[in-house]
């Protein structure tokens, strides 16, 4: 929000059809956050994409078949088998991106011309710097204080997982990636690094707060 008021990256911007009002919604009480965090129907969650609802159910469906012991061990199976194949999924929807990006780009380029330029760079710009002054700035110093690393040698470690985010501009597509890193090059262990990526990759999306925040 401090980058936004200084920089104002939407000033000037004006775009055909784009309306006036805004109709903010009501933020819900916290009885009826809580309560809407278990779906009394986990596959509507899934198909509206509504997230919150779908990780609570995973967990607890998690923690059942940990419970169950050996008799759940062919539905865990059976979920790695899935969670595999929704890799694979995301690395050929990852080789298609660019072509997608060229067309989306094709098209605002036809319909705004070359004076999107200059918008586009300055909310490029506020959003980058808001990124970097959380990395290298609030994650460091975690880094430093709680997790006892050294931050370069981290973000080396890291860097091919940025690499991949940043050319799709998807956490979820370099997801599969950085779960290849953290047990390979951070020693994290496996064990937890599949459970700790895949949450924080729908449910700490830094990156999405910085956009709404610029918004």
């Amino acid at each position: 929000l401090v980058f936004a008021n200084i920089i104002k990256p939407g000033t000037g911007v004006l775009f055909e059809g784009a309306s006036k009002k805004v109709a903010v919604k009501e933020l819900p009480g916290i009885y009826k956050t809580i309560l809407d965090l278990l779906p009394s129907n986990p596959f509507a969650a899934l198909t509206s994409g509504d997230m919150m609802p779908v990780i609570v159910f995973a967990l607890l469906l998690g923690f059942a078949i940990i419970l169950i012991g050996e008799k759940g061990k062919p539905a865990a199976n059976l979920f790695h088998s899935m969670a595999n194949a929704m890799f694979a999924i995301i690395n050929m929807v990852i080789k298609v991106i660019p072509y997608g990006v060229f067309g989306l780009m094709s098209v605002a380029m036809a319909r705004y011309g070359t004076a999107i330029f200059g918008p586009v760079f300055k909310f490029i710009l506020t959003d980058y710097l808001t990124a970097i002054c959380m990395t290298f700035g609030v994650y460091a110093i975690l880094l430093v204080t709680v997790a006892k690393v050294n931050p370069l040698a981290f973000y080396r470690k890291v860097f091919q997982s940025w690499i991949v985010a940043f050319s799709t501009c998807a956490s979820s597509a370099a997801l599969p990636v950085s779960m290849d890193i953290a047990p390979k090059r951070l020693g994290v262990p496996k064990d937890i690094s599949n459970f700790i990526l895949p949450f924080g990759a729908t449910a700490n999306m830094d990156g999405t707060c910085y956009y709404f925040g610029i918004i």
